[in-house]
């Protein structure tokens, strides 16, 4: 594990080799008035290696995310996850995670040009 005060980086490892990773970083709304005041744990990366899925390494980085997330005075942890990867998003919701939100996107190139 390293971290600092607002991030972590976990390393799963087995027999001294790297099978997973997670890299998370400790959130809060700016303070402004207009804000509703919030303090969590962004989850920015999770990848396990294809040999070792299903082993409960993605499981244990995720446990041990949201233990360290505890000790910063988190109340959530998020993340983004492609709507297109059915299989991580089964997995987040195995762990009790739920959609809250939908974020929208809108490519910026000549053909789509309002001007």
């Amino acid at each position: 594990m390293a971290e600092s005060p607002d991030g972590v980086i976990l390393l799963a490892e087995v027999e001294n080799k790297a099978v997973g990773l997670l890299h998370a970083w400790l959130r809060h709304t700016l303070d402004i008035p207009i804000f509703v005041p919030r303090r969590y744990v962004e989850i920015d990366n999770i990848a396990v290696r294809p040999d070792w899925r299903g082993r409960g390494i993605g499981r244990a980085l995720m446990e041990a995310a949201e233990s360290w997330a505890r000790t910063r005075g988190a109340k959530s942890v998020e993340l983004t996850v492609w709507e297109f990867n059915v299989g991580a998003r089964a997995f987040y919701e195995e762990l009790g995670y739920r959609t809250v939100n939908r974020r929208m996107a809108r490519p910026l190139d000549a053909s789509n040009s309002k001007t």
